[in-house]
């Protein structure tokens, strides 16, 4: 694509995946003159995802404790329009894994009106139906149904934490009764925020890593976290700017547990 491709990027997904259901990938012409290694391996890892393939499997993963059951890690966020836009609909999205590694995934999108109101609601109100469907697509590719299904929600403020996990939490549980009527895996819904104002630093810069930031994986869950909810702070993976801005995660609701383990 040309370098000012605002107006082409999108005509190109909505003709080709909406309409004609084809998995695309876009390159500005830019970064491939000259070609570099490494941004020819970042798209070919791109390109092998979205074809359903598999990048990097950890070799001890199958070791982790939280996988030593059939389980299915699932992601959901609800985009409103801007303001001043009140009259389009939300987009729901959710993705779910489809192995017993959880490197492959398969997603689901509905679009939610508003029905007039101004005010566009926080929670996903096809959760239900597109959960049901994802438990399904994974038992049909890994032949087991899922004991645990771990459940992460972006995009709530936290004065919606309650209300939103009140309701989808319920949603899944319906979602897996609908299956079978006994069907009651583990559930744990996790809500991940960035947008806070918490900043993490090495004490000794060779602790850090080649960008000054605190090592990928690094975990802060005590001295700075909540008094009264389980929250953690994590740095999932390397960044290449000074500053950090870990993740704050939540986890708000365990059916059998107050561990995510």
């Amino acid at each position: 694509l040309p370098r000012n491709s605002a107006m082409v990027y999108p005509r190109i997904k909505h003709i080709f995946e909406n309409q004609n259901h084809i998995s695309t990938q876009c390159m500005e012409m830019r970064n491939l003159k000259p070609p570099k290694p490494q941004t020819i391996g970042n798209i070919l890892q791109k390109i092998n995802t979205k074809i359903g393939g598999v990048n990097n499997i950890a070799a001890d993963m199958m070791n982790i404790p939280i996988f030593n059951k059939p389980v299915i890690v699932m992601g959901a966020d609800n985009a409103h329009p801007a303001q001043g836009e009140g009259n389009r609909p939300s987009v729901s999205a959710l993705v779910g894994s489809m192995d017993k590694y959880a490197c492959r995934y398969a997603t689901q999108i509905a679009i939610q009106q508003t029905d007039g109101k101004k005010v566009h609601s926080p929670v996903i109100e096809g959760l239900q139906g597109m959960v049901k469907g994802m438990l399904i697509k994974f038992y049909q590719n890994v032949k087991i149904k899922p004991q645990r299904i771990i459940f992460y929600r972006d995009g709530v403020s936290e004065g919606q934490f309650h209300h939103v996990m009140m309701y989808e939490v319920d949603a899944i549980q319906k979602a897996c009764l609908a299956l079978e009527p006994n069907y009651r895996p583990t559930i744990t819904f996790i809500v991940c925020q960035k947008r806070h104002h918490t900043r993490l630093f090495v004490q000794n810069p060779r602790d850090g890593d080649r960008s000054g930031n605190v090592p990928a994986g690094t975990v802060v869950d005590q001295g700075i976290t909540s008094t009264t909810d389980f929250d953690f702070y994590l740095n999932s993976h390397q960044v290449y700017k000074e500053l950090t801005s870990l993740p704050s995660t939540t986890c708000w609701w365990t059916r059998t547990s107050s561990q995510l383990i």
